[in-house]
């Protein structure tokens, strides 16, 4: 089993198992204290905006995780992203904002081994450049929102995967959510999934070449996993540190 230690100073485990995901309605508690303090918001807002171009979208924010009788239930709403930068830059304010993403495990069968695809991250992204992480990431949007109000995040991430990767999405064989993971620093949490797909390594190398985001990518044995993140610890961004023993506890690889 893989050593938590590794990354508990960073990013916890939350819960391991099926995950659903549901839109709740407004949280009163946030409302309000985002109606108290608008005009700082919008002050925060304008400067940061103007300095890194940023875009205030909707993000999706959790209010509950719960562990049911053979699922894990998430539960949130959604929020604009000024009023969680806000309150990043003003860790005081504390709206309780806790923005929730979706990040995938690409396991790749290529002959008769399965390989765990890492990737550096380019000079070009915001945070952890030069660090690996697994692929691939994003958030969750409005875009999200079936018929029913539960969350499609699995339909995200495989546009995210294809995004990434420039792979199309029908190499994809099946994408399930096994946990969910905290980052401690940024005050953030991800859905973990598992996807699989089939193809050549030299493709997928062949491919990141046209990434903007990442370079290099790295195709670990999945019977080495464990042995690949304590060697590398100290470079892999703590989610997905995370997520890779969530996955290693989820089933049990030694």
């Amino acid at each position: 089993m893989p050593n938590f230690k590794i990354y508990k100073k960073n990013c916890k485990i939350v819960a391991v198992g099926d995950v659903r995901v549901f839109e709740s309605s407004k949280d009163e508690k946030i409302e309000r204290a985002i109606t108290k303090n608008k005009k700082l918001i919008d002050e925060i807002w304008q400067k940061a905006s103007q300095e890194e171009g940023l875009f205030n979208e909707y993000i999706f924010n959790c209010l509950n995780i719960e562990e049911r009788h053979g699922y894990i239930k998430v539960l949130g709403n959604f929020v604009r992203y000024k009023n969680f930068l806000a309150q990043r830059k003003r860790p005081d304010l504390d709206f309780g904002i806790s923005p929730i993403g979706v990040s995938g495990i690409t396991i790749l069968k290529d002959g008769n081994t399965d390989y765990v695809i890492f990737a550096k991250r380019t000079p070009n992204v915001n945070e952890y450049q030069d660090s690996i992480e697994l692929i691939p990431s994003g958030s969750i949007d409005k875009e999200c929102i079936t018929a029913d109000g539960t969350i499609d995040y699995k339909t995200k991430l495989l546009s995210e995967f294809s995004e990434e990767t420039d792979l199309p999405t029908a190499y994809v064989e099946s994408i399930n959510g096994f946990a969910v993971v905290f980052d401690t620093n940024h005050k953030v949490y991800d859905i973990c999934c598992t996807i699989y797909t089939t193809c050549a390594r030299a493709f997928i190398t062949e491919k990141f070449n046209n990434s903007k985001e990442y370079v290099s990518p790295t195709f670990v044995p999945l019977n080495t996993l464990d042995d690949f993140l304590k060697t590398n610890a100290k470079i892999i961004i703590p989610t997905s540190m995370a997520l890779a023993c969530a996955f290693l506890q989820s089933t049990n690889i030694k």
